[in-house]
């Protein structure tokens, strides 16, 4: 943990041994961007997030939340003084939307902005620029259907995009492997696929057998001791 921590902080230890200065967490905060944080926003539970790369960006934020020129004209090193008052100012102007509002008013400025989605509004509605560049990317699953997934957040110059896959069902290539290396017979397998040793729900319904059961053997032998 220690070395994977390192790893995300390096500079911090470099600095920290150079100039004998303790750093402490300083949350979501940058130390060359200010404003830059979550902040939450007007329904349950919703949040922006973003961060002011400039004096550009933020005279033009300044502008969308209606502040006075004074505060509009002060620089980043002002801003990273006045840093609580300024998070108190946007925070106040991001509680009054919602979080998709606010990010399309943000996005439009050339600000850096995203609403912070959990995992399931992540996939039952994809964000469009993540769906654009190919990182959610929609898959159909033989018995689940289809679903939104995260593909590889990196793409090749030179190859191809890498196919994203479903994952392989319960016994999908067991007739494969053990025809192939074991030999086994289709009779043999379906032996097995009856005697609920492999098999997919497409092989049980074939032979007219009920779905195989989650159940594991060692589960069934612990209900059979308890049973007596």
């Amino acid at each position: 943990m220690l070395e994977a921590t390192t790893a995300a902080i390096g500079h911090r230890v470099l600095e920290s041994d150079a100039t004998g200065i303790a750093y402490r967490p300083q949350g979501n905060r940058d130390d060359r961007r200010a404003p830059h944080g979550m902040f939450r926003c007007a329904g349950e539970d919703e949040w922006i997030a973003l961060g002011v790369d400039s004096d550009e960006q933020w005279r033009a934020l300044c502008g969308l939340i209606g502040n006075d020129a004074a505060l509009a004209a002060v620089d980043w090193r002002d801003r990273k003084e006045r840093e609580d008052e300024v998070d108190e100012i946007v925070g106040d102007w991001a509680a009054g939307l919602p979080a998709a509002e606010a990010e399309r008013a943000l996005l439009g400025l050339g600000i850096a902005a995203a609403r912070v989605a959990d995992i399931y509004r992540m996939y039952s509605e994809p964000d469009a620029n993540l769906l654009e560049a190919g990182f959610i990317e929609r898959v159909e699953h033989a018995e689940v259907g289809a679903s939104w997934l995260a593909g590889a957040p990196w793409r090749f110059s030179g190859g191809g995009t890498p196919e994203l896959r479903a994952s392989p069902r319960v016994g999908e290539h067991s007739r494969e492997v053990l025809a192939a290396e074991l030999g086994l017979s289709d009779a043999e397998l379906d032996d097995l696929v009856g005697r609920g040793v492999t098999g997919t729900l497409d092989d049980a319904k074939r032979l007219g057998l009920p779905p195989p059961s989650l159940q594991s053997a060692s589960d069934k032998r612990l209900a059979a001791g308890r049973a007596t």
